[in-house]
């Protein structure tokens, strides 16, 4: 099995912190936690699972991982290889940065939908 670069813990901070920026898009991020399925946000990012790739596929993650993937066009795809855990934890994270921003009732759903992603990952 051949070693996989990740991009780095800025770049993953980076990447969540795009993805934070409205409930649609957290709790899609969230989803990925509860159902380990692939998200994708958008023509450029995604969150991959183990089961998004073919067993061939270089590119395939663990079973314990998602990868961060973004990819511009003419641009060469980045990849960043995680634990669900660290994932929790880069949401998590961030969330405490932005929640406030949301709506009492949005702040609610999205931390109940963190919460059970808790319970599930650590």
């Amino acid at each position: 099995m051949t070693l996989k670069k990740s991009m780095g813990e800025t770049w993953n901070k980076e990447f969540i912190h795009a993805i934070c920026i409205n409930k649609t898009r957290i709790l899609k991020c969230i989803s990925v936690l509860l159902t380990e399925k692939e998200v994708i946000f958008d023509a450029v990012s995604m969150i991959a699972t183990f089961e998004t790739y073919s067993k061939d596929d270089p590119e395939r993650c663990k079973k314990d991982e998602v990868v961060l993937c973004k990819e511009f066009p003419g641009y060469s795809e980045q990849l960043s290889y995680i634990t669900y855990r660290k994932l929790f934890m880069l949401i998590e994270s961030c969330l405490k940065e932005v929640i406030t921003r949301f709506e009492e009732v949005d702040r609610v759903e999205i931390l109940n939908e963190l919460e059970k992603a808790k319970r599930k990952w650590l």
